[in-house]
């Protein structure tokens, strides 16, 4: 009986190709989770810094408009300028300025507690600007709050309760009692933000007895 001659060691062509098959779906489906990976945590990462910058935005402008005062200023020219002013031009692209209380004074300045200040819309940028004297100053340089900003659209509610798009009260010292402000960041949906301006309960400067008396802050936007 003749014996069967022994097999060579190694692999046939078509098992290494099978192998080199295999090896390629595994790396293929290795690389393509670890991409997925990262694009994911690259998009989380940038919704985060969204976030946050909206989150500084908002903060700005509730701390700007509650300590907001009816107080009249006079621009450069010696212009007077009402308390609140709505689509002004003291700055490029002006939403709404107004004077608030309580800048802050670390280096003892002398210079007044109050400010003027301006939120304004330029170029995609939404942008607070100061001026360093309530009279009689120049506007300092913008600070930008959120790049991307696509529109912002804004409504004012008055003593009577109704909401409207413009604010150009008789009173030059009158201030509204909330402002509304829808931004549309590029990529993201809207924000709208109903913020109320200075302090609340005042009367009506018009009526001693105002007709809107709202019980509780959340009054302000119904």
């Amino acid at each position: 009986m003749t014996a069967r001659p022994a097999r060579p060691n190694g692999f046939t062509l078509i098992e290494l190709l099978v192998a080199l098959f295999i090896f390629a779906l595994l790396s293929t489906a290795g690389l393509t989770l670890l991409r997925t990976s990262t694009t994911g945590q690259e998009v989380l990462q940038n919704r985060l810094e969204q976030l946050s910058i909206v989150n500084r935005t908002v903060g700005a402008l509730s701390a700007d408009l509650l300590q907001a005062v009816p107080r009249m200023a006079r621009n450069d020219l010696g212009d007077p300028l009402p308390a609140f002013t709505a689509g002004g031009s003291a700055v490029p692209g002006e939403l709404f300025a107004f004077t608030r209380a309580g800048w802050s004074n670390y280096d003892q300045s002398p210079r007044s507690s109050l400010q003027r200040v301006a939120y304004s819309l330029q170029d995609g940028a939404l942008r607070r600007t100061g001026w360093p004297m309530l009279d009689g100053a120049a506007p300092g340089p913008p600070a930008t709050l959120m790049n991307g900003v696509e529109t912002a659209t804004l409504r004012y509610r008055g003593y009577d309760g109704s909401w409207r798009t413009d604010w150009t009260p008789a009173d030059p010292a009158e201030m509204p009692r909330a402002v509304e402000l829808i931004v549309k960041p590029t990529g993201m949906a809207e924000i709208r933000l109903s913020l109320m301006v200075g302090p609340q309960g005042r009367t009506d400067p018009n009526q001693q007895n105002a007709d809107f008396t709202p019980e509780s802050p959340a009054d302000f936007f119904r």
